[in-house]
């Protein structure tokens, strides 16, 4: 359920249907941006593996038969109390491998989808453990393909976080 169908105590009911009160949910809330140089402007704040590289204002993964690339933003630091917004592009440019949102660790993040198709994702996400470096890997047993990234944004979700639930139709 999308954090804006939640209710919200600060909301006012403003119409009514049949056996629903009706309001105006408030915006969303998201908090400062995270991610350091997540334009690729300059080949900095990135931790990346063997054959990715930063340039033209986008991350490269060059992922080779039997290899595993990666590119994580250094000093990133995710916590499993929060739930994050996490948007980004990504085109595969050859081949036919997938991307996943990992950690530095190299798990993947669970809940997140693993990325097979090029264009603008966005994701929101609670990890299951703190980490550090919030980042993409992808692997390969066979064959080579490359992803190019850009444009990561990651932004704390300060929506309200809990639901209202009447008891009974008391009024």
């Amino acid at each position: 359920m999308s954090i804006l169908e939640k209710a919200s105590i600060i909301t006012t009911p403003t119409a009514y249907e049949d056996g629903k009160l009706l309001s105006i949910k408030p915006e969303q809330a998201l908090g400062e941006e995270l991610v350091t140089n997540g334009d690729f402007a300059t080949d900095s704040d990135w931790a990346k593996g063997t054959n990715t590289t930063i340039e033209d204002g986008k991350a490269i993964l060059n992922v080779t038969s039997g290899g595993l690339q990666y590119i994580t933003n250094v000093g990133l630091d995710i916590l499993n109390t929060k739930t994050y917004k996490i948007t980004f592009t990504a085109n595969r440019t050859s081949g036919t491998g997938d991307l996943e949102l990992g950690y530095s660790n190299g798990n993947r993040v669970t809940g997140t989808p693993i990325i097979s198709t090029n264009g603008t994702q966005t994701i929101y996400f609670k990890p299951t453990y703190n980490t550090p470096n919030l980042g993409f890997k992808s692997y390969t047993i066979s064959g080579n393909y490359t992803w190019e990234i850009d444009n990561i944004s990651v932004k704390e979700d300060t929506s309200a976080d809990f639901d209202f639930t009447r008891g009974s139709l008391a009024t």
